[in-house]
């Protein structure tokens, strides 16, 4: 078995990584993302690994992933969705280098927090998971962040369910929550999954330590875009609810 955790960034795929590995299906990498998988367009067998759909400068597209997929039969998708207006947010805000705790570039385009960079990287991810779905469902596994944010144990024994291997117990579920994550993420998350994470469009002006509050026009545009997307995923998000 070969397993890629995929998703947006900021969509939750470091916890799921993390969760992932408590099950001890394959070896994980030991680095966070192996980005070589798709430079040297090779998948180790019994492997696994976690990759953000916006490591477009490694090779890693639609078409990348689809061949990979038709190449390794027992290469199996756990793919991550979040709440496409909070991804979007957590992006602009982690990614701003005034005030971010973890600035980085994304693929060729450029800052996160620039939103129509960060728009653009949840639309192409968006279209990913929908060439998922449409093309490879059996091997695809959706994992909602709200899902395990709500009950982390109850969404790994989810999956442990669904790849048929045996739930390692909470102890091990549970201490999963702070593993291997850097310094920022320590001191966002601590020990504990943050259930403040929901539905933070909901209460833009307070988020973030007020980040957003004097930046209306810039959620309207952020709701505007990504709405639809939302609906889609089954978030039932309506531009009335907008602040």
């Amino acid at each position: 078995m070969r397993i890629l955790v995929t998703g947006a960034g900021h969509s939750g795929t470091c916890l799921v990584t993390e969760f992932v590995r408590t099950l001890g299906m394959v070896d994980f990498s030991s680095e966070v993302e192996d980005r070589e998988i798709f430079i040297a367009n090779q998948f180790p067998d019994n492997y696994g690994t976690k990759l953000t759909t916006e490591w477009d400068t490694v090779g890693y597209t639609e078409y990348s992933l689809k061949n990979m997929l038709d190449r390794y039969e027992d290469l199996h998708i756990i793919f991550c969705i979040r709440n496409p207006i909070d991804v979007c947010m957590s992006k602009i805000v982690r990614s701003d280098k005034s005030i971010g705790d973890n600035s980085r570039i994304v693929g060729k385009n450029g800052f996160e927090f620039d939103p129509d960079v960060a728009i653009k990287s949840i639309k192409s991810a968006f279209s990913m998971y929908c060439m998922l779905k449409d093309n490879y469902s059996t091997r695809t596994y959706t994992a909602k962040l709200e899902d395990f944010i709500e009950d982390h144990r109850g969404s790994v024994l989810h999956i442990s369910n669904y790849f048929s291997v045996p739930y390692p117990g909470n102890e091990i579920v549970d201490n999963a929550v702070s593993a291997n994550r850097n310094k920022y993420q320590k001191e966002r998350y601590g020990d504990k999954v943050k259930k403040d994470q929901i539905d933070i469009y909901k209460r833009w002006e307070q988020a973030y330590d007020g980040y957003f509050s004097k930046k209306k026009i810039l959620i309207d545009k952020i709701m505007f875009e990504l709405t639809d997307i939302g609906n889609r995923l089954g978030y039932n998000i309506l531009l009335e609810e907008k602040g």
